[in-house]
């Protein structure tokens, strides 16, 4: 026993230090210029900055208060980032006892590996994205892992936990306004379930559903988020017409785009249909139906979008029947599956209102959706297919992980060589800076565009200005190998 928990242990230090070399790899990009200036003036001027901005732009006081601290000093921001990631990892795996916890391991490591490309650049290496969206999602499935195995049926509480969880759903609200909305939802649930079926009003959840009710109000009703409504032009269009408009968007962040995540739920779907449909015709039907459609609509190959559209929200539709006829019996993971669907969902569909929905918007639906998913897969697939699924994943995630850090040693030898670049053309005066531009599927914002970004890109890198800046192209052979001197010569 001790030997298997040693060696588990070893898969989590080993993705770690893997997440960390590759956070250390990655360059400062994109609003990132900004903050770290912002950070660069001291403590005083990052919390007035941040003060400023809940008056001016937004209502995330706690996630701005972290962009401004943690960029600055980004070797703290990799070491955090790494190690949420490796809780995250941890709460997906161990959400209930399991048999299979190795297979389950590289299912839960492929979810962040395998995230839609600009979700992956965008919440986990861009510090602003990673703390706005990655921070309070790993937190939230904390709270919720920390609820259903400590506080659920519990009587009483200490002061240090009202303290402490006071504190946590008070700030969680005050990062992004989907993922407030999702964790008062959760709260909200909660309070509702014990309701239900323990016939009590649990006064600890109570108090946490007014703190973070209050936190997310704080962020919604702020000075800046009204500032920024008007801004965007969002008052210009009725919620309705803005749902509407969302729907494509929405269906492609959170089904279409997310390639891993409907494989996983195509998997799920297709073992629970061999469990509830006795006749052999339907239960084929329901199969080549969870199979067939994915890969002939995956990416709307017809150009017909109310076909495509349809089809995901009937896909899912049927996905969540078949879950609930399989597990209406079974209370313990009925109510993990609930909950953790509903809180995913939740945050893609409140941004349905707003012109705000991206794809990182939806990173707490993938993690939540995936989490889901590894528990059928725990009970229904992982009993029958454990060695054939644990080697071929063994395979997949030893290529994919070697691809990564191949790709982003290269992108940091490329950072070298760019700031090197600079240097040395701001030291001969030159009045024309050169920049070299990166594949943008290793990263985002690396390339500046637009007056503000431009502007905080030169200030960034003590450049002028009146300095003119010029784009030129970098040499990548195989798409992750910097060519430093085919890059050389192409000046």
């Amino acid at each position: 026993m001790k030997r298997v928990l040693q060696s588990e242990w070893i898969h989590y230090l080993l993705v770690f230090v893997f997440f960390l070399l590759i956070l250390f790899w990655m360059p400062i990009s994109g609003d990132d210029w900004n903050n770290y200036l912002v950070g660069s003036k001291g403590l005083h001027h990052m919390i007035g900055q941040a003060i400023g901005m809940y008056f001016d732009w937004e209502g995330r006081f706690v996630s701005r208060l972290l962009i401004n601290f943690l960029t600055y000093y980004k070797f703290l921001f990799n070491f955090i980032t790494a190690g949420l990631l490796v809780l995250g990892i941890y709460l997906m795996v161990h959400f209930r006892k399991s048999s299979y916890r190795s297979c389950l391991f590289l299912f839960a490591f492929g979810t962040i590996l395998f995230l839609d490309n600009p979700l992956f650049t965008q919440s986990i290496l861009w510090v602003a994205g990673s703390i706005t969206y990655l921070f309070p999602s790993i937190l939230i499935l904390w709270y919720f892992y920390y609820y259903y195995h400590h506080f659920r049926e519990k009587m009483s509480f200490s002061k240090w936990q009202f303290v402490l969880f006071g504190c946590f759903s008070f700030c969680i609200p005050m990062f992004v306004e989907n993922l407030a909305f999702a964790f008062v939802f959760l709260n909200f649930l909660l309070l509702i379930y014990e309701k239900i079926f323990y016939h009590r009003w649990n006064r600890f959840l109570i108090f946490n559903f007014v703190l973070s009710l209050f936190g997310a109000m704080l962020m919604f009703f702020s000075p800046g988020s009204a500032k920024r409504i008007v801004v965007e032009g969002a008052q210009d269009i009725g919620i309705f017409t803005q749902f509407w408009q969302n729907i494509p968007f929405f269906v492609a962040y959170t089904f279409s785009n997310n390639i891993f995540l409907v494989f996983l739920m195509i998997v799920s779907a297709v073992a629970i249909s061999c469990s509830v449909f006795a006749k052999r015709n339907v239960r084929y039907l329901a199969i080549s139906f969870f199979l067939l459609g994915p890969v002939l609509l995956f990416r709307n190959i017809f150009q017909l979008e109310f076909v495509f559209n349809s089809f995901w929200v009937l896909f899912f539709v049927f996905y969540l029947l078949l879950i609930f006829s399989y597990y209406r019996n079974q209370h313990d993971i009925l109510f993990l599956l609930s909950i953790l669907f509903l809180i995913g969902l939740s945050s893609n569909m409140i941004m349905m209102f707003t012109p705000a929905i991206s794809s990182r918007t939806s990173l707490f639906w993938v993690i939540c959706a995936s989490t889901g998913n590894l528990l059928i897969l725990d009970d229904l697939v992982l009993p029958k297919m454990k060695k054939i699924v644990y080697d071929i994943g063994c395979g997949i995630i030893l290529i994919t992980c070697s691809f990564f850090l191949i790709a982003y040693y290269n992108l940091n030898l490329f950072s070298k060589f760019l700031d090197e670049s600079i240097k040395k053309e701001l030291k001969e005066e030159q009045p024309v800076i050169s920049i070299y531009q990166s594949p943008s599927y290793l990263s985002w914002g690396l390339l500046p565009t637009g007056e503000y970004h431009t502007r905080t890109f030169k200030e960034y890198y003590g450049i002028s200005l009146s300095q003119e800046l010029v784009f030129k192209e970098s040499v990548w052979k195989y798409f992750v190998f910097f060519d430093l001197e085919e890059t050389k010569r192409l000046k």
